[in-house]
């Protein structure tokens, strides 16, 4: 899959265009089942802490350069802790906050007192909302070990909307167990950058 991956020069479905957006009303906010974005995933991890990442996904990485990813519009998603007392609790407040604004913007789309222009606002602000604040909020569970498989955090999430076109001298590190390295090398020819043992 590497291999594919770097022939290539894309992560995601670039085909799969205009980006797509799942939005599933009677989700949880908490279990992060709401808005579920076309999105590539990057995680921000100091190498020293990979070993946590690689327990969970995979022993193969491609590393970019945050300048290069910023420039396909990467940003880091907005971590949110479940745990939080008060009342409502957190996860109760945002279930409830999102059943109203779907209650009004659905009420206020279909309102004829609203102008061409209004309405047009309106759809742009729904799409800002919902494809560049939603799609980029997670919650995590605070109270679990940052090894534990459901603690989102240390993964340090970033996100591009949609997929990533790059070039193999833009790629900053390839991450793979030493066992590996040869075959990379010679199956990958043109990858000049640094090469990173996972093990």
């Amino acid at each position: 899959m590497l291999k594919l991956i770097m022939s290539m020069g894309v992560l995601g479905e670039s085909s799969a265009l205009p980006i797509s957006l799942t939005v599933n009303w009677a989700g949880s906010t908490c279990g992060n089942a709401v808005f579920s974005p076309q999105v590539v995933c990057f995680c921000d991890i100091p190498i020293a802490d990979l070993h946590i990442h690689m327990r969970k996904y995979s022993q193969f990485g491609i590393a970019f350069s945050k300048t290069f990813l910023a420039g396909q519009g990467a940003t880091p998603v907005f971590y949110l802790t479940k745990n939080v007392s008060g009342t409502p609790r957190r996860c109760e407040y945002f279930d409830d906050m999102l059943t109203i604004y779907q209650r009004l913007m659905r009420m206020v789309g279909s309102s004829d007192a609203l102008s061409q222009e209004d309405r047009q606002n309106l759809w742009a602000l729904q799409r800002f909302l919902e494809f560049h604040v939603f799609s980029f909020t997670k919650f995590f569970d605070e109270t679990l070990d940052e090894s534990h498989d459901d603690n989102y955090y240390m993964e340090r999430e970033w996100r591009v909307m949609g997929f990533v076109k790059f070039r193999t001298d833009q790629v900053e590190r390839i991450i793979v167990p030493r066992s590996f390295a040869s075959r990379f090398r010679s199956e990958v020819p043109n990858y000049q950058g640094q090469l990173q043992y996972a093990d």
